[in-house]
């Protein structure tokens, strides 16, 4: 009875090692295969903020030209006066109100002098030691942003490049492409629209690109992801390892929204998961409403992706299971998830989780098995 127990045992183990040869060699031919494109690296910020000389020349250059436009647009406004003033006189001559009369030509002389005064008027010199007479609250973020230029400038880059690459190159696979318009209902153009969009370069926040409080990381109304970066604050640490905004998956998350195009190119199939699996906080019932939008899971969710194959713990292709989903908890209890990740697993009932990877996951990946370095 021993003899075909054993030779069972060891058919077994033989059929589970051929499975994880094929595995390993499936995920060298994936890394192979997915995509490198190139991003856009032409973002004018990149030059400007590669030396506190460049960044100074460009912050006077934007001071002189509002400076000229305030100018002009007061001599727009002082010939708007000037030519009411010209209707209210004949208006006053017409109906022989002298008095009125002169009171008007009074001010237009007023109004004349001044128009003159501006049109002749010569800029005054702004210089780095003079920026506070202008503007002293510019002068202050000026000096925040010199601070960090340019060794927190170029470790920015580097991370946030990275990010931006990872994600890339999964939006540029040819399975994301077939997956995306078989089981998401996209057509070519709106893939192709993902795969262009994704290039875009990336925007720091600065004086030309200021971020409002308390806020990481937004679209601009030209569609470009402006991230904080540098030292953040010991209030907003999402994970024990980042110190700074850029080790935070934030490029990710803020490209993930123009890739979908916020809930526009959600799959339909995406959303209803993620509403069935939604737990509100109600301690927090305006965060709860503002998270529970599919475009926000997703964008969490694709931080959570980048994070698992960070600390090695599940990659694309991979069938996420509860022992992935039990590695994943005790990486937030061990304070190593960023705060992505976190409000992925506070706000979507557990049970439910390994569905949505295995289910959205599978929309959105390159290949089986494939390895990523992250």
């Amino acid at each position: 009875m021993e003899g075909p127990k054993l030779r069972g045992k060891v058919l077994r183990g033989l059929k589970k090692a051929l499975v994880v040869g094929l595995g390993a060699l499936s995920s060298i031919s994936a890394q192979e295969a997915r995509p490198h494109p190139d991003l856009k690296k032409d973002n004018p910020q990149r030059q400007y903020l590669a030396s506190k000389d460049l960044y100074l020349r460009k912050v006077i250059e934007k001071v002189k030209k509002d400076q000229e436009e305030a100018r002009l647009h007061k001599i727009k406004n002082l010939n708007l006066e000037l030519a009411s003033g010209q209707l209210i006189l004949k208006e006053k001559h017409d109906a022989g109100d002298i008095d009125g009369e002169n009171g008007i030509l009074r001010y237009i002389k007023y109004l004349t002098d001044l128009l003159k005064y501006e049109e002749e008027k010569k800029p005054m010199e702004v210089t780095p030691e003079n920026l506070a007479d202008f503007d002293p609250e510019i002068a202050e973020r000026v000096q925040a942003d010199l601070a960090r230029i340019p060794e927190e400038v170029d470790d920015a880059y580097r991370k946030y490049d990275k990010q931006h690459g990872w994600l890339a190159g999964i939006v540029h696979s040819q399975a994301y492409g077939d997956k995306a318009m078989k089981n998401e209902g996209l057509n070519e153009e709106e893939v192709k629209h993902r795969r262009r969009a994704i290039l875009d370069d990336i925007t720091l926040s600065d004086q030309f690109h200021p971020l409002p409080a308390r806020v990481q990381g937004k679209l601009d109304d030209d569609d470009n992801s402006v991230v904080r970066f540098g030292s953040m604050p010991p209030d907003v640490q999402a994970h024990e390892d980042a110190e700074k905004y850029q080790d935070t998956p934030l490029i990710i998350h803020e490209k993930e929204h123009i890739v979908t195009r916020g809930n526009y190119l959600i799959s339909q199939k995406a959303k209803t998961l993620y509403e069935n699996a939604f737990q509100a906080d109600s301690s927090n019932r305006f965060f709860s409403e503002y998270i529970s939008s599919p475009t926000e899971l997703d964008a969490r969710k694709r931080s959570f992706e980048y994070d698992l194959e960070k600390y090695g713990v599940w990659k694309y292709g991979e069938v996420f299971t509860e022992e992935h989903l039990s590695k994943a908890l005790e990486l937030r209890n061990a304070g190593k998830l960023s705060g992505d990740s976190r409000e992925f697993l506070k706000f979507l009932k557990h049970e439910k989780i390994p569905e949505i990877m295995n289910t959205i996951a599978e929309n959105r990946s390159s290949s089986p098995n494939e390895k990523t370095e992250v």
